[in-house]
Parts: C-alpha cells; sequence; structure tokens
C-alpha cells in the first residue's frame, strides 16, 4: 500500500506540471488563423442609365438590377501584440444569387419625330461577386476559460466584378434585345465586427461571427455602387 501511494503521491507534480506547461504554451501561443463560412444578408438594387441616338433622336435606356444576398467565405491569419490586442490580414468572397434586372427603354419612331416607344425588357442570369481584403486591429477578451470574445475593425479593399444589362435596337423598329456586359472596380471602405467563440482545446476555437462591410466605388455604367453589408456565419480558429 505504500508503494502505491508513493507512486500517486509523485504522480501528483507530474500531472500539475503537465497541466501547467500546457497553460503556459496556450498563453505563448502568438499566432492565430481562421477560416469562417456564412451569408451576407444585405440585398440593394443598382440603377443606371444611358443614352444614345436612333433615327437622329435620343434613345434612353434605365435598368434596375437587384444584387441578392449569397454565401460568403474566408480566412486570415494575425498577430498578437500582447493577450488582449493583435493584428490580422483577412480575405472574404461574396457570391450573390444569380439576378434577372429590369430594361425600360425610349426608342425614338422611325418615321415620326418625338412619338417615342416604351418598351420594357428583362436581361437574365447576371452575375455580381466581392473579393475583400480586411486589415483590422483585433480586441480578445476571455469570459471564461472556454469562452472568448473578440471584436475587430479596420480599412477594406472589395474588388467588384459586376454584369450590367444592356439594350439595343432591332434596326428599323422600335424593338430592344437586351443581353449582359462585365464591368470591375475596387472600392475602398472599412469592416467592422465581432465573434464569440467556444473553446475545443488549448490551440482550437469554434464560434460564430458577424461583421459589417460597407465601401463604394464607380463603375463605367454605375456611379457610387454600395458594396459590402452585414456577414454573419460560423468560424474555426486556430492558435499556434
Amino acid at each position: 500500500l505504500r508503494t502505491v501511494t508513493g507512486v500517486q503521491t509523485c504522480a501528483l507534480p507530474i500531472f500539475a506540471g503537465a497541466a501547467g506547461e500546457a497553460r503556459a504554451q496556450a498563453a505563448d501561443s502568438k499566432m492565430f488563423a481562421s477560416v469562417e463560412f456564412g451569408a451576407q444578408s444585405t440585398q440593394r438594387t443598382v440603377t443606371s442609365s444611358t443614352s444614345f441616338s436612333v433615327y437622329d433622336e435620343t434613345a434612353t435606356v434605365t435598368t434596375f438590377q437587384p444584387v441578392h444576398n449569397g454565401p460568403v467565405f474566408g480566412g486570415s491569419v494575425g498577430y498578437k501584440l500582447n493577450p488582449t490586442f493583435g493584428v490580422s490580414a483577412g480575405v472574404t468572397m461574396f457570391t450573390a444569387r444569380t439576378a434577372d434586372a429590369t430594361v425600360a427603354a425610349s426608342i425614338p419612331d422611325l418615321l415620326i419625330y418625338n412619338r417615342p416607344k416604351n418598351v420594357v425588357a428583362t436581361a437574365t442570369g447576371l452575375s455580381h461577386t466581392q473579393l475583400g481584403i480586411h486589415i483590422d486591429a483585433v480586441w480578445f477578451h476571455s469570459l471564461t476559460s472556454k469562452l472568448e470574445l473578440a471584436l475587430a475593425a479596420g480599412p477594406s479593399i472589395i474588388n467588384v466584378n459586376h454584369d450590367v444589362a444592356t439594350a439595343s435596337v432591332t434596326t428599323g423598329t422600335q424593338n430592344v434585345t437586351t443581353g449582359t456586359r462585365g464591368e470591375s472596380g475596387s472600392a475602398f471602405g472599412f469592416n467592422a465586427g465581432g465573434e464569440a467563440n467556444y473553446r475545443l482545446s488549448e490551440k482550437a476555437l469554434f464560434g460564430i461571427f458577424a461583421r459589417y462591410v460597407m465601401a463604394k466605388t464607380d463603375l463605367d455604367s454605375v456611379t457610387d455602387l454600395k458594396v459590402g453589408g452585414v456577414q454573419a456565419g460560423l468560424g474555426l480558429r486556430l492558435r499556434f
């Protein structure tokens, strides 16, 4: 019995030392990374107008194109300056659901001056994507040994690829044929958000996130195109 007791007594400092070493390793973790998947819920309608000469008069075309919600995924890497503050760089990819645009045109008459015909048509299958780069300052706060909060904010650069509805007039008529044209641009703005994570192990956490991204840019056919919006979802966080 004394022999068994001696083994247990010797083992306790060993286990305590191992636990302390694990906590020290967690505290010494400077690098962190994340992988996220969620959705961007913000939806908006983009309006653009153009005009051109037809039959020695001016035809006008106005398009109304919805930018739907859709999935967003991304990842980031960062470095802790101290246990509370850090910096990170992340990338997100948002793909809106395919949209149909309404095209409203006013087309002059071939023979009678100042007698335009109002035409309404639809352009289908328009796409919209946003690739975002985000540089953030991050604040960490542990609620318990298992729960952690993080808040982040910083500038964003978003590359936008946006399909625009087009319309052409069939020669000798007042009918229009719709089509699409891809345009792109870069938007500068900011992002801010937070996350709540549950610690799965010393190095891994799983949780939820929410952020707001706001930026705008000018395209060839669209001025002040707003991009970004409310994003939320799930994420896996790693410390190493």
